[in-house]
């Protein structure tokens, strides 16, 4: 592994471990919709079946991040799971943790694409180890951003999971924010990502 790819893998997990303050800082990847011009972002009608979701699992950041989730809107409330663990680069576990989803936001920021985007929010049920870095605990809300890029190629990413070290905003929906990555290409280095609109 080249000396950059390194630089860049270790920068990634300072960032996983350190965060933000909160999953809708500015430098974050999940905004405020209101942050948005109101034409870039379609958002699904509110009587959406249930067939609408975001599912997938595999590893994000060159294995530095491993994940699993099955994330559905339905018409009788939001549901659905997400696991993550986060390993630092020698391979080591640094915190494991499960969701219970609660908020499921799938959108589509107007680039003449498909619903492709969309934000997660659960609340964490189990976790280890206790006390973590993370500084996460059973109970605590979190948001995640995840990105459909199309089928997965073996030379460069084209999903995003992103699961932020910081704790979500539970005053508000997880519908008033969007998923708008900064990264050229996906982190997604081995799995997919599906995302299914209406």
């Amino acid at each position: 592994m080249g000396g950059i790819t390194r630089a860049a893998i270790a920068g990634v997990a300072a960032f996983l471990l350190t965060g933000a303050t909160g999953a809708v800082a500015a430098d974050g990847p999940v905004v405020p919709l209101s942050s948005l011009a109101p034409d870039t972002v379609q958002l699904l009608p509110g009587d959406q079946a249930a067939d609408v979701y975001g599912v997938g699992g595999g590893k994000a950041f060159d294995g530095l991040e491993k994940f699993d989730m099955s994330a559905h809107e339905g018409p009788n409330g939001d549901f659905g799971h997400v696991s993550v663990t986060y390993y630092n680069p020698l391979g080591a576990v640094i915190v494991s943790y499960s969701v219970d989803v609660t908020c499921v936001n799938i959108q589509n920021l107007g680039f003449g694409t498909t619903y492709d985007r969309g934000v997660i929010r659960g609340t964490i049920k189990r976790i280890t180890p206790v006390p973590n870095l993370l500084e996460r605990q059973v109970g605590d809300v979190v948001d995640f951003g995840i990105k459909d890029g199309g089928n997965p190629s073996s030379t460069t990413p084209v999903d995003d999971f992103y699961a932020p070290s910081s704790e979500g905003d539970p005053t508000f929906s997880c519908k008033a924010f969007a998923y708008y990555p900064g990264f050229p290409v996906g982190n997604v280095t081995q799995g997919n990502v599906n995302i299914k609109g209406p």
